[in-house]
């Protein structure tokens, strides 16, 4: 599908991979010509994500014209369950961040709609403040929980904000506008 590199992040998954596969009349049927796995640090994001992702395709891609140019291509079925995420295909709420839910689960969605100063085909990551919405660049959780209620503002600091989740605290930084003006 489409930014399967956000999706993986989106949905914490800690490997994601390229594959080479043949191609066929139907979507995700044709057998592999090559696959690699590629971990995801806690640190990647969109666009490191698909810096690794590209890099490995390229590396794999040699591999796979020196096996067919050998006729020695060995042909893999496609195993195990599959997901495919379209051009329509957003993340819930429109993005807008929910301290009730985890902070792992927050990180996530910040890092996977960071694409750099890349074009982002998907959505900001946002925080409702009542009266405004802001968008949010970066995020990080923090080690221990407060025993606010989750949503609760701790601290304002050096343009992050500390926010209690359902989980642990979440630090938020990069705070903008919806302009893209730093606040």
């Amino acid at each position: 599908g489409l930014r399967a590199t956000s999706w993986a992040l989106l949905h914490g998954e800690r490997e994601h991979g390229i594959s080479w596969p043949e191609v066929t009349p139907g979507i995700d049927e044709g057998r592999l010509l090559a696959q690699v796995a590629v971990p995801i640090t806690d640190d990647d994001t969109a666009l490191t994500l698909n810096a690794k992702c590209f890099e490995a395709a390229a590396a794999a891609f040699e591999r796979v014209l020196a096996a067919m140019e050998s006729g020695v291509a060995v042909l893999t079925p496609q195993q195990g369950p599959r997901s495919y995420f379209g051009g329509a295909d957003r993340p819930a709420a429109q993005c807008i961040l929910d301290p009730e839910r985890p902070a792992r689960t927050i990180v996530d969605l910040v890092r996977a709609l960071d694409f750099g100063h890349a074009p982002n085909p998907l959505g900001l990551p946002k925080l409702w403040l009542g009266e405004r919405t802001v968008v949010v660049r970066r995020a990080k959780a923090a080690a221990a929980a407060s025993t606010a209620a989750a949503g609760t503002v701790l601290g304002v600091d050096a343009g992050a904000v500390r926010l209690a989740t359902g989980t642990t605290d979440v630090e938020l930084a990069a705070l903008a506008d919806l302009d893209g003006r730093p606040l």
